[in-house]
């Protein structure tokens, strides 16, 4: 049975960009930038801010080159230390949770209720 919300080519509606004008939209983007940012290229291409980020950040309309081109700026780099910093306080106070409940019988089901088994 067809589906009657769909056309031949399987989408349910044309999209407003194409790979020309996504290549031009992550040539033309600079963060931080006035003249090139998400909001003016919105505006210039006729779609949401959203949609400009997803862009942007290879969500939609990925590219494998764009993405190792991305995975290299320093915005990632500082995204991923972050993240590396905050894995590491929570194996701190893991640790130091452990410590606390070592002796303690309650405090062992506490620290296994909190972390798990």
């Amino acid at each position: 049975m067809r589906n009657k919300w769909r056309n031949s080519s399987g989408l349910k509606h044309e999209p407003k960009l194409d790979r020309r004008a996504v290549a031009q939209i992550r040539a033309q983007y600079r963060y931080g930038s006035r003249t090139t940012n998400l909001r003016t290229l919105a505006a210039d291409y006729g779609v949401s801010i959203n949609t400009i980020h997803c862009v942007i950040i290879n969500k939609t309309w990925k590219c494998e080159e764009y993405a190792l081109r991305l995975a290299d700026h320093p915005i990632q780099e500082k995204r991923q230390f972050n993240a590396m910093l905050e894995c590491q306080r929570k194996a701190e106070n893991m640790y130091a949770d452990f410590l606390a409940a070592k002796g303690d019988a309650k405090a062992t089901r506490a620290f296994l209720r909190a972390y798990g088994k």
